[in-house]
């Protein structure tokens, strides 16, 4: 999880083979630009830095990466103080976004001994409650999507192949064995680390064939240190019974990066950032480091107390969903993007209302208004002009004129823009990236910055053409139409979101298999996009007529501090992975229309009961 929720070093890996195809440097640093307006936009790459990184080295490590390690991380989290709730306590929200799948990956538990209480979320292979309260605090996460992690460039020895180069002369890669047990015997990798970390460009045959280059890619990731002590730090937090001890036990949270909401029965409130940020020698890990200079190499990490951290605030609430957070040092620098604050603002405006209970924070959860799709449609409709051409044009442009945001299900208007965006990202930057924009996708944010700001980037390089923006929102839009009436027929009014946009959870293995495998695949409509508070993040096919919902909250919990047994907490599938049990399929689709379940002190039957009995017990 450490290295799927910090996914800078994948970004990194993105930009490297942006910039070693010929991609022009400022359009790499305008798709990561800062998406929050006030920060300040940084200067195009250093290009030098590269220095001879293998082009086809990058290719095939972006390839082999896993599907668990793609970047999915997001999520909401927020709580009040007794000052602005019906019950008099603290209330508590926390709805982590991870890419779907099937298990699920979040399991509710509820674990008891006496005068010790944990409920809440786990998954399996951690002993202990992630998310979740002990009967006197709650707490939630975020990522921060801080720059936490970095790639090196390590430069081999032109003496020894087996050393790379470091400012105080060549090194030996440090080498650890595995034995791996196969069907016909088994077989022993050899892992290599530098002194920055594993390295990771040996995944495969071919990418070690890339040794002959003179450079491989290692890892510095803070999960993968030794000495990381995150497991300490959940252990310590799960038994906090305050805000303040749970504060002193998120000192040892080392990775990822997580922004901590925290409750207690007494009423204090507070968001911790938690985890190490690496202090580098120079640059801010926008690209790969130089690995045998040493210029980018990390000199020690920042201290706890110059991370971002908010007690009882006077307002009387704290609101996190991976919009910036600002350490207590002016002089740290976290990153240089974290997610539009859209999610937030929704959250802030939805909440200020009268005294809040613990119906309204559900109620928020499943809040599906989209701020940019208000704020890309407005664009696209004043650049389609009056009169666009065409009876579908002139109905589509005014459904989504008139639109409030709403990614509803059973609304036309989330689909027509999603299409249209999809179009439109295709026109604007297939020809600037190349083949890289088969395995990019370009965040709304971008575009709509173009259209506003850089209208450069929209002549379309591969038609002999000269586009402006206006020309290339007109045929996109028709083009979406087109590909949407082909889907659903001609009526645009008939069409529905929830067509197109499902939540699906699949297997990662079975749900191939021929014949057996859709059985290992669950689906259900839902709402939302990729900037709503209910998740509804999506991948799209190449004609942008289906957008898969594949990335979202797959777990949701409330906690209300005057009585933490009234908790109420949502997963979309079973408790079991085993498809033949009674608790497999859950209920996604009570799961997609907002439904929840307490977790009550005694279980509704005995009939699964497992009992531990120590060894040593008379």
């Amino acid at each position: 999880m450490a290295l799927q929720l910090g996914f800078d070093w994948r970004s990194e890996l993105t930009r490297a083979r942006m910039l070693r195809a010929g991609v022009d440097p400022a359009l790499v640093t305008l798709l990561w630009r800062p998406e929050d307006p006030d920060h300040e936009i940084p200067t195009a790459p250093n290009l030098g830095q590269l220095g001879n990184l293998d082009s086809d080295m990058l290719e095939w490590l972006a390839a082999a990466i896993p599907d668990a390690l793609v970047a999915t991380g997001a999520s909401n989290a927020w709580t009040l103080s007794s000052t602005r709730t019906a019950s008099g306590k603290p209330l508590l929200a926390n709805d982590p976004h991870l890419r779907f799948s099937n298990p699920n990956l979040w399991y509710l538990a509820r674990l008891e001994a006496p005068g010790w209480l944990r409920v809440g979320a786990t998954v399996p292979g951690v002993p202990l409650t992630i998310l979740g309260h002990n009967g006197s605090l709650a707490w939630g996460m975020t990522a921060t999507q801080g720059d936490t992690q970095d790639l090196f460039i390590e430069t081999l020895s032109p003496d020894d192949p087996e050393q790379y180069l470091t400012p105080d002369g060549p090194k030996r890669f440090a080498l650890r064995r595995e034995k791996i047990i196969t069907a016909s015997g088994s077989e022993t990798l050899v892992a290599r680390s530098s002194r920055h970390g594993p390295v990771i460009s040996d995944v495969l045959p071919r990418a070690r064939a890339a040794r002959e280059t003179g450079t491989v890619l290692s890892l510095a990731s803070p999960g993968l240190a030794p000495d990381d002590r995150t497991a300490d730090a959940l252990y310590a937090l799960n038994a906090a019974p305050t805000v303040a001890k749970a504060i002193t036990a998120l000192d040892r949270f080392d990775a990822p990066q997580q922004n901590v909401m925290l409750a207690d029965q007494a009423g204090h409130i507070a968001m911790v950032t938690a985890g190490k940020v690496p202090i580098r020698r120079g640059g801010d890990g926008f690209l790969p480091g130089d690995g045998a200079s040493g210029r980018g190499d990390w000199t020690g990490f920042a201290p706890r107390s110059a991370l971002p951290m908010i007690t009882d605030p006077p307002g009387g609430a704290l609101v996190q969903a991976n919009n910036r957070v600002h350490p207590r040092d002016p002089a740290l620098t976290l990153g240089r993007r974290f997610d539009a604050p859209y999610r937030a603002k929704r959250i802030v405006e939805r909440l200020k209302a009268g005294r809040v209970t613990l119906d309204r924070m559900t109620d928020i959860q499943m809040d599906a208004v989209s701020g940019i799709a208000g704020d890309l449609g407005s664009q696209l409709v004043h650049l389609l002009g009056i009169t666009p051409e065409g009876l579908p044009e002139r109905r589509a442009r005014d459904l989504i004129k008139n639109w409030d945001g709403e990614m509803h299900r059973d609304r036309p208007e989330p689909l027509i823009l999603a299409s249209w965006v999809k179009k439109l990202g295709n026109r604007l930057l297939a020809d600037d990236l190349g083949r890289e924009f088969a395995t990019f996708q370009p965040r709304a944010t971008a575009l709509l910055y173009i259209l506003k700001s850089e209208p450069r980037w929209c002549d379309d390089g591969l038609t002999g053409l000269v586009e402006d923006c206006a020309s290339i929102a007109r045929s996109t839009l028709s083009e979406a139409l087109t590909s949407l009436a082909e889907r659903y027929g001609a009526n645009i009014e008939d069409w529905r979101w929830g067509d197109a946009h499902q939540a699906r959870f699949a297997h990662p293995i079975f749900s191939k298999l021929p014949l057996i495998g859709r059985l290992f695949i669950t689906t259900t409509e839902s709402d939302g996009g990729n900037d709503t508070v209910n998740r509804g993040a999506y991948s799209s096919d190449i004609e942008g007529s289906i957008f898969d919902h594949v990335h979202g909250s797959g777990f949701r919990g409330a906690y209300d501090l005057a009585n933490l047994e009234r908790s109420i907490f949502a997963v979309p599938l079973g408790q079991s992975g085993n498809i033949f049990a009674a608790y497999y399929g859950g209920d996604p689709s009570g799961w997609s229309n907002g439904g929840h379940r307490r977790i009550g002190t005694k279980p509704q039957s005995r009939e699964n009961i497992l009992t531990l009995t120590p060894l040593n017990a008379n």
